[in-house]
């Protein structure tokens, strides 16, 4: 999971000072634990964020199908000779992971 948000508002954090921070906003235990990532409540990320003013966004996908005619529908939006009329949603990197994946358990070589 990519945590480069958590090291950006860490570093308006220290720059306007934790304690500060802390009085305007949760518990210096809850600062440290959300820059430990410990930490996963959206309602703490969400006060600390509007407090170092910035605006926090949180984008929903769903998750893949392990179907195999999931995969087939992804593969032929990309190009695959396939035969699938599923619609499908995921990106190419999701595509391909899910490719590996399903390749990875089938052991036949």
């Amino acid at each position: 999971m990519d945590t480069s948000y958590l090291k950006t508002l860490r570093t308006e954090a220290d720059k306007r000072g934790l304690r500060q921070l802390a009085k305007k906003t949760v518990s210096r235990q809850s600062l440290y634990n959300l820059f430990s990532g410990k930490d996963t409540r959206l309602s703490t990320l969400e006060e600390v964020s509007k407090a170092l003013n910035y605006e926090l966004n949180v984008q929903l996908r769903p998750l893949p199908h392990n179907s195999e005619s999931f995969l087939r529908a992804a593969l032929r939006k990309f190009g695959a000779p396939l035969h699938d009329n599923q619609a499908t949603s995921l990106s190419l990197e999701q595509t391909l992971a899910l490719a590996l994946k399903s390749a990875l358990k089938d052991k036949v070589a």
